[in-house]
């Protein structure tokens, strides 16, 4: 007689597995990166991924023959391009506005 065998009950998904971030990742990748990653792999890219520059860092880390399967690509590459991204157009956006600014003010003098 054979043995019946106890199915274990399957865990429930990780929640994290849904958000944007791995979601991403997970596109550019084709595949979900090491669970153990997650948390980071979150904190880096955010709620809102910018996924061409995801995908540009991901292919600069690869062109350079470096491990593609390493999370250095998005904790460091990505975090610090999108720091500087976001660093620039704040920056010209303040710029533009003290043009504005001293347009406004030489116009509604005369």
């Amino acid at each position: 007689m054979p043995t019946e065998r106890k199915r274990k009950a399957k865990a429930p998904p990780d929640p994290r597995s849904n958000h944007p971030a791995i979601q991403t990742v997970r596109g550019i990748f084709k595949r979900y990166p090491r669970k153990d990653q997650w948390d980071s792999i979150i904190a880096a890219i955010g709620e809102e991924p910018d996924t061409e520059l995801l995908h540009k860092s991901y292919t600069d880390w690869c062109n350079r023959d470096y491990n593609p399967t390493d999370i250095r690509w998005i904790t460091d590459w990505y975090a610090v391009r999108k720091k500087r991204r976001d660093e620039r157009l704040h920056s010209d956006r303040e710029r533009v506005f003290a043009k504005l600014r001293a347009y406004f003010a030489t116009t509604s003098e005369g």
